[in-house]
């Protein structure tokens, strides 16, 4: 006769297996490292200054009105 073997043993070591596959392909996927999101980060800050700087002033003063 054989060994008596655990099932439950090889259960949870291939759950444990396909769990570490998906947690591979989710880092691929969705995966950045904190260089990445500092520099989107900075980035986004910059084109944020560079737009303010940009706007025009429509001041509401009634002094920069040269008609009335």
């Amino acid at each position: 006769m054989g060994d008596v073997v655990s099932l439950s043993k090889y259960r949870k070591q291939r759950e444990r297996e396909a769990s570490s596959r998906q947690r591979a392909a989710n880092r691929v996927r969705h995966g950045r490292t904190r260089k990445q999101a500092a520099d989107d980060g900075a980035e986004s800050a910059s084109r944020d200054r560079q737009l303010d700087h940009a706007k025009l002033d429509h001041g509401t003063d009634d002094s920069s009105r040269s008609g009335e």
